[in-house]
């Protein structure tokens, strides 16, 4: 679609975004100076589908930011309706917003039509962009038109951001781990190693980070790290002055003794007044303005050693969401490994120290060499386990972002069952080749009456699939089939090529004029956006690559 002219200043300014908050950006400050809105905001749905988070607001006091940081989705709200009800909703005056919202009083005086907008791609509902507009107006086809292209526009941009995004987060996750397992291995004095780690944490992940260990009975905290180090002696003394009671339900005791995660959210100075015992632990509290609170039992061998605690404040606005809480509880899991195999070391060196020394050297080469073999086992075990499931991630993935249109086959069984009618099979052994099979699918297209559009899309994905078999793999079979009622056609390339790195798939179907010998090239990306469906079948011996295409369109996955 081309943009209308009216949208040229928001269209140029999506292309050069790269995050989401990015996005976010352009979408309220460019969208509301196109349409002359006085004030705007963009909330996207939350990790849980739950609620909706504001990401980008203006024209707004400050306080009524704070206060609507966030709110549910089931609300009866107007974006939280517009989302549930993944349409549009508008208010010509304020007389139309009180009847449909009589219980909303809280309203800006200069505000009179609203509109709500849902982002939604692929029938996926990503936020929703209000708009206040100081006079009163009367949405016509024509305002909702251009409303709708916007919308259009800004879920497009939004998508992918937010793709990109979580394929970044996955990245660095992956990398933060490996560091922290060279943190947890390098030394069995685990309190310096978890006092690294707790530096390594903040503020990547988490804003504080506490770790507390059980040693005879006590609660020991050994390792305190905060964004800002000056914090740090604050949360000393407000540790010193003021321990936690252990059997509070949300406690780092109540996590020790139950053996079970304890999340706090919504902190505010309401709690903490009711918290405090007086105005100098008040003081303290203030001083952290936590928000949002997590703390995870290190456990092991089924002896809980201690606990982590993880914490945001006000200061950065972030949470635990489901996905870092995850994470989270496995960097924990290999903090309580690392706590563990020290303890059971120390143990045995004292074991050792009362035998003959003899004995003892003896005992300590064996069990030395056991300790060896059983963690290279464990590693190899991982390491294999943790490429098999990055595989599993990227196939689920790719068939994701391609609404279910790319399916990576494991086996032959994969792939899909042959269509009856042989229609022409051939060699491609020169570039001429690819015309000939290009005129044979149009042939067979027109004769199945495909319509021109869909004849189009095949003609073109088959072009692109051919072309890569020829480029990269010195030609290949093809065979065109179609099923008795003509209502599908198939085409099978094979090629003997050296296969494809999956590693390298995600490059070739989204960075544009990526191509690299070993790859699908420069047309997979048309492949995927013609075709009704493809499936890859790759190894060293070859790649097979099915195109089917439907006579009509077929539903998306997630229709």
């Amino acid at each position: 679609m081309t943009p209308s002219p009216g949208l040229q200043p928001l269209t140029a300014g999506l292309l050069e975004c790269v995050t989401a908050r990015d996005v976010a950006r352009v979408i309220v400050d460019r969208g509301a100076a196109v349409l002359g809105a006085t004030a705007g905001l963009l909330a996207l749905v939350s990790e849980d589908g739950r609620l909706l988070e504001i990401v980008q607001s203006q024209g707004y006091p400050a306080d009524v930011q704070v206060r609507w940081r966030s709110f549910p989705i089931d609300a009866n709200l107007p974006l939280s309706n517009a989302v549930r009800q993944m349409a549009p909703l508008f208010t010509s005056s304020r007389a139309e917003w009180a009847a449909i919202f009589p219980h909303l009083t809280e309203r800006n005086q200069d505000t009179n039509a609203t509109a709500d907008l849902p982002l939604i791609e692929h029938g996926r509902v990503l936020g929703a962009l209000h708009l206040s507009f100081r006079d009163e107006r009367v949405f016509d086809d024509a305002d909702r038109e251009f409303l709708d292209e916007l919308v259009q526009q800004c879920s497009l941009a939004m998508g992918r951001a937010l793709a990109r995004q979580q394929a970044d987060d996955a990245r660095r996750r992956m990398e933060f781990l490996v560091r922290a397992s060279e943190v947890l291995t390098e030394s069995l004095d685990y309190s310096k190693t978890l006092h690294q780690l707790a530096h390594l944490v903040v503020p990547e992940l988490s804003d504080y980070a506490q770790v507390a260990i059980v040693d005879g009975g006590a609660i020991d905290r050994i390792a305190v790290a905060h964004e800002l180090p000056e914090r740090e002696a604050v949360i000393r003394e407000l540790y010193t002055l003021y321990p936690p009671d252990p059997t509070h339900p949300n406690s780092v005791g109540s996590a020790i003794r139950t053996g079970e995660v304890q999340h706090m959210t919504g902190l505010t100075d309401e709690i903490f007044v009711k918290a405090a015992v007086d105005e100098h632990h008040l003081s303290l509290l203030r001083q952290l303005a936590l928000t949002d609170t997590l703390t995870i039992p290190l456990s092991a061998r089924g002896r809980t050693l201690g606990a982590m605690t993880f914490a945001m404040s006000s200061e950065s606005g972030r949470s635990f969401r489901p996905s870092l809480i995850s994470f989270l509880q496995e960097l924990s899991r290999r903090a309580a490994m690392a706590i563990d195999n020290a303890r059971l070391y120390q143990d045995a060196e004292r074991e050792i120290s009362e035998r003959k020394i003899a004995e003892a050297a003896r005992e300590r080469a064996v069990r030395q060499r056991e300790d060896a073999l059983i963690e290279n086992a464990r590693l190899m075990t991982e390491a294999v386990e943790a490429s098999r499931q990055q595989r599993e991630f990227q196939v689920n993935m790719l068939s994701s972002m391609t609404d279910g249109r790319l399916i990576l086959c494991e086996s032959p069984g994969d792939l899909p069952s042959p269509a009856p009618r042989l229609e022409m099979e051939a060699t491609i052994q020169e570039a001429d080749d690819i015309f000939r099979l290009r005129q044979a699918a149009l042939a067979t297209a027109v004769r199945c009456g495909f319509a021109d559009e869909r004849t189009d899309d095949l003609l073109t994905a088959v072009s692109e699939a051919c072309m890569n078999a020829y480029v990269h793999a010195g030609g290949g079979d093809v065979r065109v089939r179609t099923d008795g009622e003509c209502g599908v056609i198939q085409v099978w390339i094979v090629d003997r090529g050296k296969g494809i790195d999956y590693s390298r798939l995600p490059d070739a179907m989204f960075r544009k004029g990526y191509s690299s010998a070993g790859t699908l090239g420069h047309g997979f990306k048309l492949i995927i956006s013609f075709a009704d469906f493809v499936y890859v079948l790759t190894g060293p011996g070859g790649t097979t690559v099915v195109i089917e295409q439907h006579r009509s369109r077929p539903e998306p996955a997630w229709a």
